[in-house]
């Protein structure tokens, strides 16, 4: 079975969280042993490097058109390029088409079935505010999630979402497989030595990542601990017009390091595993990379039971709830600081979250539910 994979979203610049899961499910399907059999969809501004990470697959480059008309109208994307894909499908004989980011802007095919990783619906809660923006791009996603042969999703939380939110898809429509995560060996960072010892928050500097309550949280531990706050995020306007005012009025700029700069997966090892303490405030998640990410690294970690946190960490954590009192977020803190678990036991939960989200055991089960529908699929499409 041949798949084509649109990573032709994935921006080289600055990859985000999406570029991050795409080359993780794609070192699944490397361990596989089909690579062969895997075709990747690029750019050419992304080409070289999907080259450089992925040289054992069949690359293929889209036709740079209509960017003139998509640098003002992205919905356009999925009806301009229908065509060009059909004629990619067709001219390699690809069985499934695989979208592992959808938005407003994905590319479609008519030709082959079409299977979407649509990661949660979180944008489509942030976009009810923008009444006319917030309206075409429901319109646009509905859409697409309409026309697709198969919706994935990377928990159970998410897909109960995805069937609130899109009326009229049937539950059997949407499958779910968890996000890969997949560490590499750590690199020596040597400015984060300096820092410690240091609690740890990674994640988008966004409101509903809730970093208020951390900040206040870690306000009322400060006479008790010597740690600092580490916050890797990037700057964004909720930062400056919320976040460090909040720090400079509660005057703890000098226990507060913000890094906000690309940093590499080796050196992100090397943060996570010298924290004393991962703290996860966040309100919405369809997955949550972050506290998985840092429990592999055999770190402490305390997150709230929101949305989709529970269900991805294993309830292996530590929690605190209702996730906006700070004082129960800052009396487990400190509980977790004074009274640290064991070596063993954060082994162990190591061990669980990596077997749970090791990149070969979500590449199988995507070749797995491929190979589950062709049947049924088989008579739909016509080369």
């Amino acid at each position: 079975m041949k798949v084509l994979i649109d990573l032709t979203y994935i921006k080289t610049a600055n990859p985000a969280g999406v570029a991050i899961y795409a080359y993780r499910l794609i070192q699944g399907f490397r361990e596989t042993g089909c690579s062969k059999k895997i075709f990747l969809l690029v750019t050419n501004e992304n080409k070289l490097e999907i080259e450089r990470q992925c040289p054992e697959f069949n690359i293929i480059c889209l036709p740079s058109k209509f960017r003139f008309i998509l640098n003002k109208v992205r919905y356009l994307t999925s009806f301009l390029y229908q065509f060009t894909v059909n004629q990619i499908v067709k001219k390699n004989e690809i069985d499934v088409f695989l979208t592992l980011y959808l938005n407003e802007a994905s590319l479609t095919t008519s030709v082959v079935p079409q299977y979407v990783f649509l990661h949660d619906i979180q944008t489509f809660i942030l976009k009810k505010n923008q009444k006319l923006k917030g309206a075409i791009y429901r319109l646009a996603m509905i859409r697409l999630l309409y026309k697709t042969s198969k919706i994935i999703t990377g928990s159970e939380y998410s897909k109960k979402s995805i069937l609130k939110v899109v009326s009229n898809i049937s539950g059997s429509k949407i499958a779910v497989i968890y996000d890969s995560v997949f560490l590499p060996e750590e690199e020596k960072w040597d400015i984060i030595d300096s820092y410690k010892p240091y609690i740890l928050n990674v994640n988008t500097i966004m409101p509903y990542k809730n970093l208020e309550t951390l900040i206040r949280a870690f306000y009322a531990l400060k006479d008790l601990i010597p740690h600092k706050l580490i916050i890797k995020g990037n700057v964004t306007p909720y930062w400056n017009e919320v976040i460090f005012p909040l720090i400079k009025k509660l005057k703890i700029e000098n226990r507060i390091v913000l890094i906000d700069t690309l940093v590499k997966s080796e050196k992100m090892v090397y943060l996570y595993r010298n924290a004393s303490l991962f703290v996860t405030p966040s309100l919405m998640e369809g997955f949550g990379f972050t506290p998985i990410e840092a429990a592999i690294c055999k770190i402490p970690v305390i997150s709230t039971k929101e949305t989709a946190l529970l269900e991805t960490t294993l309830g292996l954590l530590n929690y605190y709830e209702p996730p906006l009192d700070y004082v129960k977020l800052s009396n487990v803190m400190l509980s977790a600081l004074s009274q640290p678990c064991g070596r063993e036991h954060l082994e162990y939960i190591s061990s669980i979250m990596k077997e749970q989200y090791a990149p070969l055991n979500q590449a199988k089960k995507f070749m797995n539910l491929f190979q589950t529908n062709s049947i049924s699929e088989k008579n739909i499409y016509e080369r």
